[in-house]
């Protein structure tokens, strides 16, 4: 992923999503496209993976979301269509980062910070994002949590 435009001897460059560029003769095939382009396009801000993206990943709900990632950003919210590869969804949050740094690590191959399962049932009811209490696996999540 790289975010400049051009050709190139080999092969040309095809969009991803606004100003950011894949070279076709080498296409991603990691399936962390939207982790990658969620990265750049909100370089300026603090951003990390949570909400259905990190329950399912941790098995908390069976449920996998399909070309759909979600991300807590301090920018502002919105949906990002990225064509054939998916969508990236940025909910805005204004909570001091230094709140939940404890509940945060670093996710190298994906270029963005991940919550834990326990901030992200927080994130869940934080942003009221309820339907999904039905979707719980975990035998010690609870609805108060939701």
């Amino acid at each position: 992923m790289r975010s400049s435009t051009g050709r190139s001897a080999g092969g040309c460059w095809s969009a991803s999503v606004r100003g950011i560029y894949q070279y076709s003769g080498s296409p991603d095939t990691s399936g962390l496209v939207l982790f990658h382009a969620a990265a750049l396009l909100r370089a300026r801000h603090f951003n990390y993976i949570s909400l259905e993206t990190v329950l399912s990943d941790s098995g908390v709900i069976s449920q996998i979301p399909m070309g759909w990632v979600t991300l807590i950003s301090t920018g502002r919210s919105a949906v990002v269509d990225c064509g054939r590869f998916g969508s990236i969804d940025f909910v805005h949050t204004e909570r001091p980062m230094a709140c939940i740094m404890d509940h945060l690590t670093y996710d190298a191959q994906r270029d963005l910070f991940r919550a834990d399962v326990e901030l992200a049932i927080a994130d869940m009811a934080r942003f009221r994002r309820r339907g999904i209490a039905d979707l719980i696996q975990r035998e010690d999540a609870t609805d108060e949590h939701l």
